[in-house]
């Protein structure tokens, strides 16, 4: 079984085992021995069924544990998505754990009181219980205080299913829906106790959020399908595409060049060999997903690797088509520069237009060495502010030549050399 199918299905196997604790600790136990707002009675129901009592106190310890449990199993099979949100979505469940853990002293405390040990001599049985039915009335009430928790842990864990692509995205949503849902509930248990009952009746579809991922886990596990060969024809067109690309450039280079070097020679074949250095890089980016797609392949000579250890590679050879694109992008930023500066000297376009495209180009290039000094600042600013605005002034000045054609006017300067 292939790793991260193994690790979805053992959380979804934990998952499963809280079915069996959750709901006779939560719900049967309770409405088998509690008497809402008789003490008398629910002290005789629990020492004749003392027992059951206990072992659903044991059931909220175990579940707690589970719970613990869970968190790790979903954060190995989820820290590969995002780190922090898998971390933040432990941190919630040791929380919540810990809030049930010391919710549970208050049944051991009502079972003392209600059996009456010694020390407590100094009350009498009607007073006993009283204390005893307030104890267990505060664990109901802890009970909905960790709704809070229950509902907060499945944002982080909803988003993480969304994000994951082995995981159904729709899931994840609703993961994310089903955390408001307990807040909303754990408010209203808090300031409108009377609505509580309806208000959980209602909510009934928005909380099987849970129910759904615990069955896709145990049923389905991730989908670990070879999605590149699953699309392979999608995938080489893709491909041909990215070539077709690369060879457009080289055109569009030499277009460029013999639109520009009227203006200045030197600064238009700088402009066109710093896009054709893009285009190289580019043309090399399906060399990669090539090398990706053979990895993944059924090559007899790679038998002698695991199947994860080849789609690892593969990762790294797609992943390496993503670097080809980032360290090609300063050329194409420079490029850019340069073709908008000789814009800007030419007239053939708009002033405004070109100023925006040498700005915008600029920055391309700025954000561009950046990233490749510190690969982290895409976290600060989006990759797709890298270049966009200067994809916005190249497809403006595409539309411009296409319709308007050149401004025939007498350049501002003009250098053969």
């Amino acid at each position: 079984m292939h790793p991260l199918k193994k690790a979805a299905r053992i959380a979804g196997a934990i998952y499963a085992s809280m079915v069996v604790t959750g709901p006779f600790s939560l719900i049967y136990v309770p409405s088998k021995l509690i008497v809402r707002g008789d003490a008398t009675a629910t002290a005789s129901n629990i020492l004749a069924h003392e027992t059951m009592f206990r072992l659903a106190i044991l059931a909220d310890l175990i579940g707690s544990v589970i719970f613990i449990c869970l968190a790790i199993a979903l954060y190995k099979l989820l820290s590969g998505v995002n780190k922090t949100w898998a971390g933040l979505m432990v941190a919630l469940v040791l929380v919540s754990a810990a809030v049930g853990f010391l919710n549970t002293l208050n049944n051991i405390a009502a079972l003392t009181l209600f059996r009456g040990a010694d020390f407590l001599a100094v009350f009498d049985k009607p007073q006993r219980d009283a204390l005893a039915y307030l104890f267990v009335r505060l664990h109901s009430q802890g009970i909905l205080i960790n709704e809070l928790f229950w509902g907060v842990w499945l944002f982080p864990f909803g988003l993480l299913v969304f994000r994951s692509g082995f995981l159904p995205r729709f899931i994840g949503v609703w993961l994310m829906i089903n955390c408001f849902g307990y807040v909303i509930l754990s408010v209203i248990a808090l300031f409108f106790p009377a609505y509580y009952g309806a208000a959980f009746n209602w909510s009934q579809p928005v909380l099987f959020g849970e129910l759904a991922i615990m069955l896709w886990l145990l049923v389905k596990g991730a989908k670990v399908k070879q999605y590149v060969l699953a699309h392979q024809t999608q995938f080489r067109a893709a491909l041909t595409c990215f070539i077709v690309y690369g060879i457009g450039s080289v055109v569009l280079l030499s277009a460029l060049y013999v639109i520009l070097a009227p203006v200045n020679r030197g600064l238009a074949l700088t402009g066109a060999l710093f896009r054709l250095v893009f285009a190289i890089l580019w043309l090399i980016a399906p060399l990669n997903s090539l090398a990706a797609l053979r990895l993944l392949g059924d090559v007899p000579y790679l038998q002698v690797f695991q199947a994860d250890h080849l789609q690892a590679l593969a990762r790294v050879q797609l992943a390496g088509s993503f670097d080809d694109y980032y360290v090609g992008l300063p050329f194409f930023g420079l490029s850019a520069t340069v073709c908008a500066y000789l814009w800007l000297k030419s007239n053939y376009i708009p002033r405004g237009l070109s100023i925006f495209g040498v700005i915008g180009s600029a920055w391309c290039v700025f954000c561009a060495f950046v990233y490749l000094i510190f690969p982290n600042f895409n976290k600060i600013v989006n990759d797709y502010i890298f270049d966009s605005p200067m994809a916005l002034f190249e497809l403006v000045v595409s539309f411009w030549l296409l319709f308007k054609g050149l401004r025939i006017s007498t350049p501002s300067h003009q250098n053969s050399a």
